[in-house]
């Protein structure tokens, strides 16, 4: 008897935190031997790298639509092009949701609440099958990348919720009183990654770089946030420095292009 796949769901392959872990966790299982499925619906830089622990179906593929010079321009002129884009992106998504089908599918896997709408008007088909939600986002990106609708059904159906770390497991507990005992914590770190870059890093290459002075207090951070609030951020970091250290200090800002002066 074939063994039932798994059907993992991500919203693009950006080179991003939830992808990356998406991509560590793809590679732990398939060393283990768990058949798997990656729904992917939209492209970018990992893609190659999905494609080569995991077989995939694209579904941004389907919505490309274009049509002949001649056809296209035949259709604008006769208000038919709306109704001609709609019926080729059904056939589309019904070619996608046949190739899932054919994938024995008995477990789905939702990667980051960004795919609640996907699972909610797509996937319907899948609805009957247990669900493991991998959560990441706290409230503001619940707020950016979700409708309050689709997220509901989606955490109804949900028998399983993993989450990065506690704050965000209790978010869900507290905020949408998803059962508790339904609840783990999962993170997944590239040891071996890290351990290439601090093999190889040049320990005082900032310094040299940056001339930064030997007795320099130096406060550093990544912030995903604008300018502003990235100054702001450094008044509160900086502020328990002792007022009488005359040594110099500094701000180590990791990412992002040099502001317009």
């Amino acid at each position: 008897m074939e063994q039932k796949k798994i059907l993992f769901v991500s919203h693009d392959a950006n080179r991003a935190g939830s992808q990356l872990l998406l991509l560590q966790l793809l590679r732990l299982l398939k060393e283990r031997g768990v058949p798997m499925h990656l729904l992917l619906c939209n492209g970018g830089e990992l893609e190659a790298e999905f494609e080569e622990v995991v077989g995939i179906t694209r579904l941004y593929q389907n919505k490309k639509i274009t049509t002949p010079p001649l056809t296209g321009k035949i259709l604008r002129k006769t208000n038919l092009l709306k109704i001609y884009e709609e019926r080729s992106l059904q056939k589309g998504n019904e070619r996608v949701l046949a190739e899932l089908e054919q994938q024995n599918v008995g477990l789905i896997f939702i990667n980051s609440i960004a795919n609640a709408e996907v699972y909610y008007d797509f996937l319907k088909s899948f609805h009957n099958l247990p669900l493991v939600l991998f959560v990441h986002e706290l409230a503001m990106s619940v707020k950016i990348y979700t409708q309050e609708q689709q997220l509901a059904f989606l955490l109804k159906k949900t028998d399983h919720l993993i989450a990065v770390s506690n704050a965000v497991a209790d978010y869900y507990i507290r905020k949408y009183n998803f059962p508790a005992a339904h609840v783990s914590t999962f993170t997944l770190i590239d040891h071996e990654h890290i351990d290439q870059k601090l093999a190889a890093v040049q320990p005082d290459i900032l310094e040299k770089t940056y001339k930064v002075p030997e007795d320099a207090i130096v406060i550093g951070g990544l912030w995903e946030c604008r300018m502003a609030q990235r100054q702001r951020h450094f008044q509160l970091d900086s502020q328990p420095c002792d007022p009488q250290n005359t040594a110099a200090a500094g701000l180590l800002r990791v990412g992002g292009r040099r502001p317009a002066t």
